[in-house]
């Protein structure tokens, strides 16, 4: 569990994302400092991510608080906005990490949604908000429910697996 040192500054940013998932922005941008990212550099000991705080755009946000979806609703995964907010926290405490590419990482991380799956959280490094611009942050592409981890993780190979903590990936279903 998480432990938040500063209470108001965890209710503004739940009670922004409440607004997010209620209406839909554009142009919003919201940053989740203090996520100590660079401590998975540590972790892992390789650099992967240049920067401390986790960027997304409020559509993105939105998305993945609304309720899951169907055809043309791939984004929509049903999260709530604690969900959120504690998937961006715990993102610095990873299970498992996963390069899909160059700057694109899979987190699967200890929090869970409401059916006891474990959440993958995608981040890009050195991008920016927007397709054609470099401005070398992390940016948050999703996060999600992934049911049967062990199966989904024989689908890398050893080169991919950045990192992986076994005995706390054993105890998840």
């Amino acid at each position: 569990m998480i432990k938040y040192t500063n209470i108001q500054k965890r209710r503004a940013t739940l009670n922004l994302l409440y607004s997010i998932q209620t209406k839909h922005y554009q142009n919003l941008v919201v940053r989740f400092g203090n996520t100590n990212l660079c401590r998975i550099n540590k972790l892992i000991k390789k650099i992967i991510f240049h920067k401390n705080d986790l960027y997304a755009d409020a559509t993105t946000l939105h998305e993945l608080m609304q309720p899951v979806g169907g055809k043309g609703k791939h984004n929509y995964h049903g999260l709530t906005p604690e969900i959120v907010l504690e998937a961006t926290k715990n993102v610095n405490d990873p299970l498992c990490i996963l390069s899909e590419n160059n700057y694109k990482y899979a987190c699967i991380i200890p929090t869970q949604d409401e059916n006891g799956n474990p959440l993958l959280v995608v981040i890009q490094t050195k991008c920016g908000l927007n397709e054609d611009e470099n401005a070398g942050i992390n940016k948050l592409v999703t996060i999600f429910p992934k049911e049967k981890v062990h199966k989904y993780l024989k689908s890398f190979s050893i080169e991919q697996i950045v990192y992986l903590n076994q005995v706390e990936l054993d105890k998840i279903k």
